[in-house]
């Protein structure tokens, strides 16, 4: 594994020496995040099912994938538990199911006693009961009667959520804030309590916005918002004396991150470490020593990290957290999928002949295993969001209550508002590896 070590100071790009202390932080931490992985192997569980809509008395087919954290299949042969659970997370039944070499396929009977309504398939293994119920495999799915789908209802109590990116708003320094409001909430502004504007925030039509501002301590600032036509006045949270605020760029090369501390703070004499993760992995250090400066602007070479959820993580000397920022890797080449059939219409029972083709940006054909799925056209704007499988090992698998989104800068967005679920950096720190539960062979 390599480690790049490299640190900008107000946008120069600069090679910095290593001291003694510096290098003997690095590979202590590179050492502990090295035995986790070993004593602590993450897994990731992916079932795809024939349908994401059925009626009661239906049988849902499946196959399953059991991976390691690097993607590759989990050897030899695994039990993992397929659980049933309605809209109350009440469990309705539950099956166990074998997997070998990381595969598997099986099939499961829906009660027909089951009433219409949005239900969920739950699938984890006993490892990985030893980790956050977060990242069990989680997907909805919809029971329907008479092939009937009840439209949601819109949100009557809209809200407004804040997000600083690294975690807290800092005082007296430029502050990058992410917004998920109630779709229906466009432009609003940000004021202070004598409702003088600081700054403007627009909202997409996910719901996801974003905002710039300077926070003077002991502030408290407000949202003005509206929506259809109900005004409402929604509370920041405080900012903080002490702490660090990022802004990452990913629309540049190299990347950076841009890392500020109020001018009095006392960050500014200790050793510090901003450290980029991926699958359990340190992929890049950078030693960071403030002194008389207010901010550091640290370069790194985005396309050599592993494609996926990224995590730039800012440690004291202590090995303690300060700040995180997740974001995602797009080192991965562009797929383009095209399927063909014969003709438009069908009848029922009749014999469909597909050509599938899956090629790079090259135009080259992309061996692999693919999945097709035929969904009834009056379905189609009406059924729960499906993860397709890149995007779930690669993100969702980390972050299962992540809202979904269509674009690269709404992931980005959201992204923003999200915590490390997998990696608990205290119990790396302080070689916590004891697990409860162990592989369940056959």
């Amino acid at each position: 594994m390599r480690i790049r070590y490299v640190i900008a100071l107000a946008g120069i790009f600069l090679i910095t020496a290593f001291t003694v202390p510096q290098i003997e932080f690095v590979q202590l931490l590179t050492g502990k995040m090295q035995q986790f992985k070993k004593q602590a192997p993450q897994v990731k569980l992916f079932l795809i099912f024939n349908q994401d809509v059925y009626v009661p008395g239906d049988t849902a087919y499946f196959s399953a994938r059991f991976l390691t954290e690097d993607l590759t299949p989990l050897a030899g042969r695994q039990i993992i538990r397929l659980q049933l659970v309605d809209q109350n997370g009440k469990i309705i039944f539950f099956q166990n199911v074998s997997i070998k070499e990381g595969v598997g396929a099986n099939q499961v009977a829906i009660p027909g006693d089951l009433k219409a309504g949005i239900y969920q398939w739950v699938a984890f293994s006993d490892w990985m009961k030893n980790f956050s119920p977060q990242l069990y495999f989680k997907q909805d799915f919809m029971l329907v009667e008479r092939n009937e789908l009840e439209a949601s209802k819109a949100s009557n109590n809209p809200t407004v959520k804040f997000y600083a990116e690294g975690g807290n708003l800092i005082s007296s320094v430029s502050n990058r804030v992410a917004v998920i409001a109630t779709p229906g909430v466009s432009t609003f502004r940000i004021v202070d309590a004598n409702g003088e504007q600081v700054a403007l925030c627009n909202v997409n039509e996910e719901g996801l916005g974003q905002f710039t501002f300077t926070p003077l301590a002991d502030k408290q600032y407000y949202a003005e918002t509206d929506f259809s036509g109900v005004k409402g006045k929604t509370q920041l949270p405080m900012s903080l004396r002490e702490g660090v605020a990022l802004q990452l760029f990913q629309d540049v090369i190299p990347a950076k991150l841009d890392v500020r501390i109020p001018s009095d703070s006392k960050l500014k004499n200790e050793n510090l470490w901003m450290v980029i993760t991926s699958r359990s992995e340190i992929y890049f250090t950078a030693p960071l020593k403030f002194g008389d400066k207010e901010m550091l602007s640290v370069q790194f070479p985005q396309q050599e990290l592993p494609p996926g959820l990224c995590y730039a993580t800012i440690f004291n000397e202590r090995g303690e957290v300060i700040a995180e920022r997740l974001f995602a890797s797009n080192s991965t080449q562009e797929i383009k999928t095209e399927i063909r059939k014969e003709k438009s219409v069908y009848d029922t029972r009749e014999l469909i002949n597909l050509q599938v083709s899956v090629k790079n940006q090259l135009g080259n054909p992309v061996p692999g295993e693919y999945v097709v799925s035929v969904v009834n056209k009056r379905f189609k704007n009406n059924l729960v969001n499906q993860v397709p499988i890149t995007h779930y090992l690669s993100i969702k698998s980390d972050l299962p209550a992540m809202p979904e989104v269509q674009s690269d800068v709404g992931l980005d967005l959201l992204l923003m508002t999200q915590k490390n679920v997998r990696i608990n950096w205290k119990n790396i720190w302080e070689e916590k590896f004891q697990m409860t539960n162990g592989f369940r062979r056959m």
